[in-house]
């Protein structure tokens, strides 16, 4: 079954994306992203974005809607990933502003990795750099990517990041993302959603 998810802000406002079923999708809702993106308005102008476990690539495409410079989606379903590149095609997003790679989000923020040095070597080219991290909430990927972020360069190239994980859930974020520091975070029915901020 397919359905679609509309782009809030923004260049591509009230666009739709498709989104299909798929084994942990779940495209993060409306209200968070308008939340989130309130909280970024200033820092995504110009910006490039990392959306690391992308789905429908929704905060990817919102964010250069918003007017980000870049944005760089990672996705390892085969299925997701086509609909991911469609859903692009379909918005006439210019190809020089984004970079699709078919792959595992952990392995890419792995240091010593050949897609950990590559997202490094762009970073630092933006005036501001965003992390979205939104991982299948029930993979059991919280542990290994809070594990694979503590002590990461990544976190020194960046502006800011979001993590967004089940309500329920409990981790020591600060340990993890140092030297961010939290800036603002919300909680719904469902799921709990951080910004973190380079001091």
């Amino acid at each position: 079954m397919r359905h679609a998810v509309q782009i809030i802000g923004g260049e591509y406002r009230s666009r739709k994306i498709e989104v299909i079923d798929a084994d942990g999708l779940r495209p993060t809702a409306s209200r968070v992203r308008e939340t989130l993106f309130n909280w970024l308005q200033i820092s995504i102008p110009g910006s490039i974005i990392i959306d690391a476990f992308a789905g429908t690539g929704a905060l990817g495409i919102e964010a250069l809607s918003r007017g980000a410079k870049k944005a760089i989606f990672i996705e390892k379903d085969a299925n997701v990933f086509r609909t991911l590149t469609q859903n692009l095609r379909t918005l006439k997003v210019p190809e020089e502003r984004y970079q699709l790679i078919k792959g595992s989000a952990l392995e890419a923020l792995t240091p010593g990795s050949p897609l950990h040095q590559a997202l490094l070597e762009q970073l630092p080219q933006y005036p501001r750099q965003h992390l979205f991290l939104d991982p299948p909430f029930f993979h059991d990927l919280y542990t290994p990517l809070l594990t694979i972020l503590e002590g990461n360069p990544i976190l020194s190239n960046l502006s800011s990041l979001s993590l967004e994980m089940p309500v329920k859930a409990t981790f020591d974020l600060e340990k993890a993302l140092a030297p961010l520091q939290l800036s603002r975070e919300m909680k719904t029915k469902e799921s709990k959603v951080f910004l973190y901020r380079e001091v």
